[in-house]
């Protein structure tokens, strides 16, 4: 009788992850110059049915097109493969578009729920602005590295992006509940603008909490953060917010790089994406 060899299935060679971000800050940033494509990043490429596979980078435009329709969308082919570190890496093309999830939702209910009240203990999960903006969502208490006070951790476009498109300054008043929850500003102030940044690393604020106290756990979940983690593909997370309550996802890319429109200017923000 003849013995069966086994043969061992070769494992594709990938580049390091320092590799693909640096791919994706240099290369993938040329891309997105272009007017139709609207963020690049790291994930696994999509099938017709809808399954993950490759590791692959991945665009997304505003519209899909044949090669030949390209140039009338001020677009340009993306080639079907990129050598990073001296690998050989698939690219993939999905429609899809972004926009900052601040903006205002029809609300029908009648009784405002605890997320979008004023707060006299301010913690995760709770609505929170600019006194000039919308609303937003606490993400999490952090601490000064340096001071060790308190800080409520949101998103630049949360603390400083005002109703009017224009920008607010360090030092600023914050209040909790955003005015779209409640438009009496001068009662619900609970702190004032420290620092923020929007761009490659991202889009985030820090405000300080004066006159109230706070807890860490985040609502709806009851946990509270130890540390800080890099996002990998196929990581489960789940977030507490203001609008959505608590959400749970997938990761789907990483090292994203995407183009958002912020009132009057358009930045490139660093970042992942999470899928359902």
């Amino acid at each position: 009788m003849a013995k069966r060899k086994r043969v061992r299935k070769r494992t594709r060679a990938l580049p390091s992850r320092e590799e693909l971000k640096t791919f994706v800050r240099t290369e993938g940033l040329r891309y997105l110059a272009v007017k139709n494509i609207n963020s690049v990043g790291i994930g696994r490429k999509i099938s017709t049915k809808g399954q993950s596979g490759a590791l692959c980078v991945q665009f997304t435009v505003d519209r899909k097109a044949a090669a030949e329709h390209l140039e009338s969308l001020g677009s340009r082919l993306i080639p079907p493969q990129f050598v990073i570190g001296g690998k050989v890496v698939p690219s993939d093309v999905i429609e899809r578009r972004f926009c900052p999830s601040w903006l205002p939702v029809t609300e029908v209910a009648l009784q405002k729920e605890d997320r979008k009240t004023r707060q006299n203990i301010v913690f995760p999960g709770l609505s929170v602005a600019h006194r000039g903006g919308s609303a937003g969502t606490i993400g999490a208490i952090v601490f000064d590295r340096t001071s060790g006070r308190p800080l409520m951790l949101t998103n630049w476009h949360v603390l400083q992006l005002l109703e009017d498109d224009s920008e607010g300054a360090i030092g600023d008043q914050i209040v909790q509940p955003g005015p779209f929850d409640d438009n009496r500003v001068s009662e619900n102030i609970v702190g004032k603008l420290v620092r923020s940044h929007v761009g490659f690393a991202g889009d985030c604020a820090v405000a300080s909490i004066e006159g109230r106290g706070f807890r860490p756990d985040i609502f709806g979940l009851n946990i509270i953060p130890k540390r800080v983690c890099v996002a990998e593909l196929g990581d489960v997370v789940v977030k507490s917010g203001r609008t959505t309550e608590v959400t749970r996802g997938v990761v789907t890319r990483i090292e994203v790089q995407t183009k958002m429109d912020y009132g009057d200017r358009q930045e490139i923000i660093g970042g992942f994406e999470i899928g359902p």
